[in-house]
């Protein structure tokens, strides 16, 4: 459906299924609330530590599936919603799966994150969350996101850093 232009449906598609697993999908959310939720889950990821990166892997299919929506709904936001969404999205994928642990989506996830928040103050944070969530490229099979992985990762993080 994305590619066929159709984001507003993959948008309402993702928040039924968002919905059916238990998720709530708010109307619309503010820019204040929005950048108190990114400010949030720095925290969070700060608390945690890049020792929470070397934990173990996860089995859990509803994390998977759920991540994978919240993913997929916030690139559809990203074209038909406002930016506070996008940063609403990505921020719940990125706690969820910082309070459920680590899956196959987890990478895309943190990459989703660090791309949509990195700002010029917050930049070395940023990069380093997204070099180690490309570490976990080995833990994980992500042959099928790799060109999505390295466009986020090379394309809107890493360029700052490295040539």
């Amino acid at each position: 459906l994305q590619a066929q232009g159709k984001v507003n449906d993959v948008y309402d598609t993702c928040s039924a299924i968002l919905t059916e697993l238990g998720e709530s999908i708010p109307e619309s959310y503010t820019l204040c609330k929005s950048s108190e939720m990114l400010a949030e889950t720095l925290k969070m990821y700060e608390e945690l530590g890049d020792k929470w990166l070397k934990g173990e892997k996860t089995d859990d299919k509803t994390l998977q599936t759920t991540l994978q929506f919240y993913n997929v709904i916030a690139l559809a936001s990203y074209f038909c919603k406002s930016y506070s969404m996008v940063v609403y999205f990505t921020c719940k994928a990125m706690q969820l799966t910082l309070h459920r642990g680590l899956c196959e989506h987890t990478i895309i996830t943190l990459l989703q994150f660090t791309s949509v928040v990195t700002k010029d103050e917050n930049a070395v944070q940023c990069y380093r969350i997204a070099k180690g969530a490309m570490s976990l490229r080995e833990t994980f099979d992500v042959s099928a996101q790799i060109p999505e992985l390295y466009f986020n990762f090379y394309g809107i993080v890493a360029w700052r850093f490295e040539p």
